[in-house]
């Protein structure tokens, strides 16, 4: 019986794992199950094309700034699929209970987008500053 349980209860986590994946933005994974790992890696793959990282420290920079644009990108797709599903709906554009429950669900999308632009902003600074860094003779540093 115990067994079975834990059989249960792994299948059940397994599940489960992506119960927060409503959008996907917040997960966890980068590539989503339904999301195309080939476009994922054409874009690391050009990330790293244009920047040409020569340390470790910087192509973790690039994979960071990797797993942003791809966040945005899905947090666009989300965005589309509000408007989508919810003008799908019989309601005339001046109805007040559908502009509340779109501006309610696009909200937190939106300051997802801000703290990804934010966290983009930084991940660049960083890596720049970290550009400057290599520049210098090794005596300055």
């Amino acid at each position: 019986m115990s067994q079975n349980l834990d059989i249960v209860k792994a299948n059940n986590y397994e599940l489960s794992a992506f119960n927060a994946t409503k959008h996907g933005i917040l997960s966890r994974y980068m590539v989503l199950p339904w999301e195309s790992t080939e476009e994922y890696s054409a874009l690391l793959d050009s990330l790293h094309a244009d920047l040409k990282p020569q340390t470790l420290i910087a192509s973790h920079l690039i994979e960071e700034m990797a797993g942003v644009i791809w966040r945005k990108k899905r947090l666009k797709k989300a965005e589309q699929t509000i408007y989508i599903e919810q003008d799908k709906d019989s309601f005339s554009s001046h109805d007040v209970k559908q502009n509340l429950a779109k501006e309610y669900t696009l909200l937190p999308l939106m300051r997802y987008e801000i703290h990804l632009d934010r966290k983009f902003e930084r991940i660049l600074s960083v890596y720049y500053k970290l550009k400057e860094l290599e520049a210098l003779p090794n005596q300055q540093i």
